[in-house]
C-alpha cells in the first residue's frame, strides 16, 4: 500500500513519539511510505522513503512564512503526484488541511485524534474533519467525544497510538513498604498538567502519608513550579529533577512507588501513563481526558478528580493501598501486555491497513 504520514516532530510528547514510531511501522510491513513531518526533524532520509519534507512548526518573520509555504507547496505536489492509497494526518492544523486537499479523491483520508477536547475549537476541528473520510480515536473516550462533535455521519474508529516499548532488564523487587512513599511525574511541565494544584495538595498530607515527590521534566511552568516548592518550604518533600534521559528510564521508573498525572484538561491517554504500566508501576492521576480508558477493569491504578479536595483524597487512598501493598507488579504489567503492548497496538494497524474503508464502515 501507499502511504502517506504526516505528524508532528516539534518536542518529546507522545504525540511525537506515536507518529515517529508508527511511519517506523509502516516501513516495517513493507509499505511505500511518504512522510511531512511538522517540526525541526527530519525523520528519514530519502532513500527510506517515497518522499520526505520538514515543515517548520512555527514561522513568526515574513521570511519565515514564505519558507514554509514553499515547502507546503512542495509537500503537496509530492503528495499529489505519489498518489497514495492513504493519508494519515497524526495532528490537527491548517497544513494537514492543505495536505488532504491536495491528495487525488481516490484516497482514502484518515484523521486521528487524541484528545477529548475537540470542544474547545470545536467549529474549526469540525471543519477539518470534514476533509477526512474518517476519524481514528485514540481510544473509547476520544471516540466518543469526536462523535459528539462531529455534525454528520463521518465514521469514527479506533486505532491506538504506538508508545517507546520499554526494554527492561531490571528485576530488582518494588521500593519497600515501610519507608518514605515516592511518587514521580515525567513530561512537560505545563499549566495543563495540574501540577500547581498537585503540588499545594501535596503540602497539606506529604507528612501525615510520609512521601516525596520527584518531578522529572522541563517546560514554561518549571519556575512557577520551584518558586511554589521554596513557597511552601517542601524542598526536603519535592525535588526538581529536571529533563530525563531515555537510557534507564525504566530502571528510574521502577524506583518509584507510584507514578502521578494530575492533568486539568488538553488530555487524551497519555502515553506516560502506558510507559509506567508496562514497568509495573501504579498510577495516580485524575479523570480527565482519556485517562480513564486505561483504568478499566484495572486494580493497579487510581484516579482522583482534579481538585484540591480530590487530589489530597487521592493520595491518602494511593498511600493508604501502597503501604497494604494492594497493587502487583506483575498484574499491572500483565494488563499492560493484553491492552497496550506493541503486538496489541500493530494488530489494530494491520486490521485498518488491510482495508480501510471496510475498518471505518
Amino acid at each position: 500500500m501507499k502511504v502517506v504520514a504526516m505528524g508532528s516532530t516539534h518536542g518529546m510528547g507522545g504525540l511525537q513519539t506515536h507518529f515517529r514510531l508508527l511511519v517506523d511501522f509502516l516501513l516495517r510491513e513493507k509499505h511505500e511510505v511518504g512522510v511531512i513531518s511538522v517540526g525541526d526533524i527530519r525523520l528519514y532520509p530519502p532513500s527510506k522513503v517515497a518522499f520526505s519534507h520538514t515543515l517548520p512548526h512555527s514561522a513568526e518573520s515574513v521570511g519565515a512564512m514564505l519558507e514554509k509555504a514553499i515547502v507546503l507547496w512542495r509537500a503537496r505536489s509530492d503528495a499529489r503526484r505519489f498518489a497514495p492509497d492513504l493519508f494519515i494526518g497524526t495532528a490537527s492544523g491548517k497544513a494537514y488541511v492543505a495536505v488532504a486537499n491536495a491528495v487525488p479523491q481516490k484516497t482514502f483520508k484518515i484523521h486521528q485524534e487524541v484528545c477529548t477536547d475537540t470542544t474547545s475549537d470545536g467549529k474549526n476541528w469540525v471543519r477539518m474533519a470534514q476533509c477526512f473520510d474518517a476519524v481514528a480515536a485514540q481510544s473509547l473516550s476520544v471516540a466518543a467525544a469526536c462523535r459528539n462533535q462531529l455534525v454528520d455521519e463521518r465514521p469514527v474508529g479506533i486505532l491506538p497510538c504506538f508508545a517507546e516499548p520499554l526494554n527492561c532488564d531490571d528485576d530488582s523487587p518494588p521500593p519497600r513498604q515501610d519507608g518514605a512513599l515516592r511518587f514521580c511525574y515525567f513530561g512537560r511541565l505545563a499549566a495543563n498538567k495540574g501540577l500547581a494544584e498537585f503540588v499545594s495538595s501535596f503540602a497539606k498530607v506529604a507528612q501525615a502519608i510520609d512521601a516525596t515527590f520527584d518531578i522529572h521534566g522541563s517546560g514554561p511552568e518549571a519556575q512557577r513550579l520551584q518558586d511554589l516548592v521554596h513557597r511552601l518550604d517542601l524542598q526536603d518533600r519535592i525535588k526538581m529533577c529536571g529533563p530525563y534521559p531515555s537510557e534507564g528510564y525504566c530502571r528510574l521508573l521502577r524506583s518509584y512507588h507510584c507514578m502521578v498525572l494530575p492533568s486539568r484538561e488538553f488530555e487524551g491517554l497519555p502515553l506516560v501513563l502506558i510507559e509506567a504500566m508496562s514497568c509495573g508501576v501504579p498510577f495516580l492521576a485524575t479523570r480527565v481526558g482519556a485517562i480513564p480508558d486505561a483504568a478499566i477493569n484495572n486494580d493497579d491504578v487510581l484516579l482522583m478528580s482534579a481538585d484540591e479536595d480530590g487530589m489530597i483524597l487521592g493520595l491518602r487512598e494511593v498511600a493508604v493501598r501502597l503501604r497494604q501493598g494492594l497493587f502487583s507488579r506483575e498484574r499491572l504489567m500483565e494488563y499492560y501486555r493484553r491492552n497496550f503492548s506493541p503486538s496489541v497496538v500493530e494488530e489494530f494497524w494491520r486490521e485498518m491497513l488491510h482495508a480501510p474503508m471496510e475498518y471505518f464502515a
